[in-house]
C-alpha cells in the first residue's frame, strides 16, 4: 500500500509524459489480469484520491510524469510483479505503442533508430535526453545514455524490456540483450547507461 508520505514523494518527480505510455501499462494489466485487474488498479488510485480511469486516457494528452510512476508502482504492488515482469511490460508497451510502430515503419536500421532515439524520446517525455554513445553493427552493440532523468527504479527494468523489443524489430533474427551498466539508483552514476547487444 502506498502511504500519503510516499505519494507526496512521488508527486515531486518532475516532467510530463504522454498518455500513451500510461495507457499501455493499463493495456498490459488487461492482457495479463483481465478487466478485474484494471478495476483493482483504478480502485487503488481512487483510494489515493487520484481520479484516473483507463477509459479516460488519451494517447496524445500530456500528464504529469509522477502519475506514470504512481500507476507503475501500483501495478507492481497489486500484482506482485518482479523485474522480469516489468521487462515484459516494457516489451509489451513497445509492441502496442502507436509511436513505436510508426518509428519502426520508417527506420529499418539500428543506426537510424539510435540516431533518432532522442527525438522520439521527446515525443513521449519532457524530462531527460536519450543519446546514442556507440552504434556498431560490426560489434553488434549499441550503447544508449539517458541523461537528466532519474524517474524511479521501476523504470529501469521497464526500459530494458522496451529497448529490447525495439532492437528486435530492427535486428531481425536476433535475440538482443539489454543491460543497464550505469544507473543512478544502483551504481550512483549521474545518468542511466544501457548496453544493447545481439
Amino acid at each position: 500500500m502506498i502511504s500519503q508520505e510516499e505519494l507526496a514523494e512521488i508527486k515531486k518527480i518532475p516532467g510530463k509524459i504522454l498518455g500513451n505510455p500510461i495507457l499501455n501499462k493499463f493495456k498490459f494489466v488487461r492482457a495479463k489480469f483481465g478487466r478485474e485487474g484494471i478495476e483493482r488498479v483504478e480502485q487503488r488510485l481512487k483510494e489515493l484520491n487520484i481520479d484516473l480511469n483507463m477509459k479516460d486516457l488519451k494517447d496524445f494528452e500530456w500528464h504529469p510524469q509522477w502519475l506514470d510512476v504512481l500507476v507503475l508502482k501500483i501495478i507492481t504492488q497489486e500484482f506482485n510483479l518482479k523485474e522480469e515482469d516489468l521487462e515484459e511490460m516494457g516489451s509489451f508497451s513497445a509492441r502496442v505503442s502507436f509511436i513505436a510502430r510508426l518509428m519502426m515503419r520508417y527506420f529499418v536500421s539500428i543506426e537510424r533508430v539510435a540516431k533518432e532515439a532522442s527525438r522520439y524520446w521527446r515525443k513521449y517525455r519532457t524530462e531527460g535526453e536519450l543519446r546514442p554513445i556507440k552504434v556498431s553493427e560490426k560489434d553488434r552493440e549499441v550503447i544508449l545514455k539517458l541523461e537528466g532523468f532519474k524517474g524511479h527504479p521501476l523504470y529501469c527494468p521497464y526500459f530494458r524490456g522496451y529497448f529490447k523489443q525495439i532492437s528486435s524489430y530492427v535486428v531481425p533474427d536476433s535475440n538482443p540483450t539489454v543491460k543497464e551498466v550505469d544507473c543512478p539508483f544502483t551504481t550512483g552514476s549521474e545518468d542511466h547507461l544501457f548496453k544493447i547487444t545481439w
